[in-house]
């Protein structure tokens, strides 16, 4: 069974360093949206402009709509109401579907950036936020682009043993009677939700760096 479900992930993958989920006996929840935005330069930042544009997690008690999931509980319990969770232009009762919404909007988003677009009318093509009138060069965007998106990957552990294959991850936490966690960048996880989340937001990260090398010399970046 484990290895199923991590084939499963693994055909499903598409990050931040913030630790936004609570695992308990095997239950995941992303209890705040993991697709923070990273200040990466001073002032007008196209990193954190794009970062911004990533799907978020919102939450609605009533009509009133807010941000922050501790926020929402509190207004919840104080008026007695349910909270809505909302992820674009879709609600859902459950938090746990729109978490998933959540998960598969953005792996959406992050693959539409890095997909041509031509537009009928104009005959301009839009690709990683740019619009050009050449097939040519909107490939050799998209293959700038993609390169980088690529570099980003997901790494199994089990126990202190890290590995690529998820093959070879299943094996060792049968073996071991043991889970398999997830890494991407800094981000640790037995979620997968979070895991493919990390993975699609450190993408999408890596593209904008891509279309933007000034960014990474600049004041604050990392």
């Amino acid at each position: 069974m484990k290895k199923f479900l991590l084939m499963i992930f693994v055909v499903g993958l598409s990050a931040t360093s913030a630790k936004a989920q609570e695992c308990a006996n095997g239950q995941c929840t992303l209890s705040k949206p993991v697709a923070v935005v990273t200040q990466e330069c001073e002032g007008t930042c196209p990193i954190a402009a794009g970062m911004a544009k990533l799907p978020k997690m919102s939450y609605m008690v009533g009509s009133e709509s807010v941000c922050c999931p501790d926020q929402a509980k509190a207004k919840s319990q104080a008026a007695k109401s349910p909270i809505v969770f909302v992820v674009g232009d879709k609600k859902f009762q459950s938090q746990k579907d729109a978490q998933t919404s959540l998960v598969k909007q953005t792996e959406e988003f992050v693959e539409a950036f890095a997909s041509p677009v031509k537009c009928e009318k104009s005959g301009m093509i839009c690709i990683a936020g740019q619009t050009c009138d050449c097939p040519v060069k909107a490939g050799e965007v998209q293959n700038h682009v993609t390169k980088a998106m690529k570099e980003q990957n997901v790494a199994f552990k089990v126990g202190e043993h890290v590995c690529n294959c998820p093959k070879e991850a299943s094996k060792l936490a049968s073996e071991n009677k043991t889970e398999v966690r997830y890494l991407v960048g800094e981000t640790e996880t037995c979620c997968q939700l979070e895991a493919r989340l990390s993975l699609a937001t450190a993408r999408y990260k890596a593209g904008l760096m891509a279309m933007n090398p000034q960014a990474k010399a600049a004041p604050g970046s990392r």
